[in-house]
């Protein structure tokens, strides 16, 4: 049986990000996970790492994107004009595996109508280039126990990678919203916040407040 464990999204006017944890129990088992494509101006993306165990993963709808299929991640791509209603991703994993997948769409022009871009928002997106960037250096997430100053010049690699569009089309439109600061404050934050699992939210936080979408902390009087 597959079990899922935690879902957390987050959704605004033509913009969707899901992220599951999945795992399988000692009998093991398969589920697919999608979502019905309602409007064919949306494109989409998704990654999936194999955390622990193994499970074989195959895009229905969606293409395989060679760029973030590294290691032990898998990652595909749709474009709006492919015109399929329903796309998703099938996941059979063996006993006691775990899978991490994230969902992305976006509606394209998205930009000329949204406006300022939400601290939700900004939150969301800045978690899908991170974990875009992990996939595309195949560096493991969640990062414990990952040597973290051996893998950063690779993470600020893949960043650079990004920032110079080498992305899919739905991951360039989510780029597109935020700031073009956005890159710096990734790179700063990685030096100033011990950036594994248990705080990886403050890495994001930080970069948000940097580049000015979600207002600065209060700290708490002593």
């Amino acid at each position: 049986m597959v079990l899922l464990i935690e879902t957390t999204a987050h959704t605004q006017d033509g913009i969707e990000i899901v992220s599951h944890l999945i795992e399988a129990d000692a009998e093991g088992g398969q589920e697919f996970f999608g979502f019905h494509n309602s409007s064919d101006e949306s494109d989409s993306f998704a990654i999936a790492e194999i955390i622990l165990g193994e499970a074989e993963i195959v895009g229905d709808g969606f293409e395989t994107d060679e760029q973030l299929t590294q290691g032990r991640y898998r990652g595909f791509r749709y474009d709006a004009n492919q015109g399929f209603g329903n796309i998703g991703v099938s996941i059979r994993l063996t006993a006691g595996a775990t899978v991490s997948l994230l969902f992305g769409r976006v509606r394209r022009g998205i930009g000329s109508v949204i406006g300022r871009v939400s601290c939700k928002l900004c939150k969301a997106a800045v978690m899908a280039i991170v974990r875009a960037a992990l996939a595309l250096a195949g560096i493991p997430f969640p990062l414990a126990g990952t040597d973290l100053a051996a893998v950063r010049a690779t993470f600020e690699t893949a960043l650079d990678a990004m920032a110079q569009g080498n992305v899919n089309t739905a991951l360039q439109s989510l780029i597109s919203l935020l700031p073009s600061t956005v890159w710096d404050a990734i790179k700063d934050a990685l030096h100033v916040v011990n950036w594994i699992w248990d705080s990886i939210d403050k890495l994001i936080e930080r970069v948000c407040t940097a580049i000015g979408l979600c207002p600065p902390q209060r700290t708490q009087p002593p």
